[in-house]
């Protein structure tokens, strides 16, 4: 907090509050991206272990 014999204009409010804002954004921004590339990882897990069960049970299917 500021002291109380300091007195911020409104254009330096709104200066702090813009700076503030951005900041928020950011950190939001590198969130989303974290849960983004989690989830394309969680995808390509599912994906890679369908495929292996694809490719074992043709090759069962062919062994018998």
């Amino acid at each position: 907090m500021q002291p109380s014999d300091s007195v911020l204009s409104h254009d330096q409010v709104l200066s702090k509050f813009a700076k503030i804002q951005e900041a928020h954004r950011r950190r939001a921004g590198e969130i989303s991206t974290k849960a983004e590339v989690a989830l394309r990882t969680e995808r390509e897990a599912a994906v890679e272990q369908a495929m292996t069960y694809t490719v074992s049970g043709i090759v069962r299917g062919l062994a018998a």
